[in-house]
C-alpha cells in the first residue's frame, strides 16, 4: 500500500493573499495540492 504524506506540492510564502474571508481577508503563506489549496495562513501559523 502506498500512502502519499507530502501535505502540498507548492508552498507560497511572503506574498499577499486575499482570503475573501470577511474576519480576515488577507495572509501571507498558502499550500496548493493537486491544483487545491489545501492552507492558508499568516507567517506565525495562524490558519485563515
Amino acid at each position: 500500500m502506498h500512502m502519499d504524506r507530502t501535505f502540498a506540492d507548492t508552498v507560497f510564502r511572503n506574498g499577499r493573499i486575499y482570503t475573501s474571508n470577511a474576519q480576515q481577508p488577507w495572509a501571507n503563506c498558502a499550500a496548493v495540492k493537486a491544483g487545491r489549496f489545501v492552507a492558508v495562513c499568516s507567517a506565525e501559523g495562524t490558519p485563515r
